[in-house]
């Protein structure tokens, strides 16, 4: 990774702060990968300062590539900061690609706050390969299937197949099979 040096890039921030917030957000998603990692602190408060949740929502997602791991509860702060469900959801789908493993557990429970479990679904989406990493027990995987259910059916399939491995723990290889025929009932009676 290139890397500007820290005056320019202090530069580049402050310049960065006086433009208007779709550019903000456009710019701070694209150079977050060239800023010093000591800056990533002040970049998260211009993250802050963004008042419309969609370009919040999207810069935080795109930086969240590139944070030290010392940052990610900063982040969940400021994504748990956003009203709009939709964005929160994305924000938080995106996260779970580069989040630490000791903040998975933390994730699971903003997930929880949705009002809307169909965003609730959608935010927990992007953590399913992860979930195995986790070793849930039956009663949370219970709660993030009724979760999952709330998704369109093709989507459903999809998450299905990432925590397959997650099924087959907990229920043996013919619990997936079950699931999946499940889905096709329901699915002919309500086509």
């Amino acid at each position: 990774m290139r890397c500007l040096r820290e005056n320019l890039a202090l530069e580049v921030l402050e310049i960065i702060r006086d433009i208007n917030e779709y550019e903000r957000a456009r710019v701070l998603s694209e150079l977050s990968e060239y800023l010093p990692e000591n800056l990533y602190p002040e970049v998260l408060e211009i993250i802050r300062d963004i008042q419309d949740e969609s370009r919040r929502a999207h810069a935080l997602s795109e930086l969240s590539e590139y944070l030290p791991e010392n940052l990610y509860p900063e982040v969940l702060e400021i994504i748990r900061d956003i009203q709009d469900e939709s964005r929160r959801a994305h924000a938080l789908s995106e996260l779970y690609k580069y989040l630490p493993e000791n903040l998975y557990p933390e994730v699971l429970e903003s997930v929880g706050l949705f009002k809307d479990l169909y965003f609730s679904a959608n935010a927990i989406s992007g953590f399913l390969p992860q979930l195995e990493k986790l070793s849930v027990h039956f009663g949370t995987w219970k709660k993030i299937l009724d979760v999952l259910a709330y998704q369109y059916r093709w989507q459903l399939i999809l998450a299905l197949l990432d925590v397959r491995p997650t099924i087959i723990r907990l229920g043996g290889d013919d619990a997936f099979i079950d699931i999946i025929q499940s889905v096709r009932e329901v699915s002919q009676q309500w086509p």
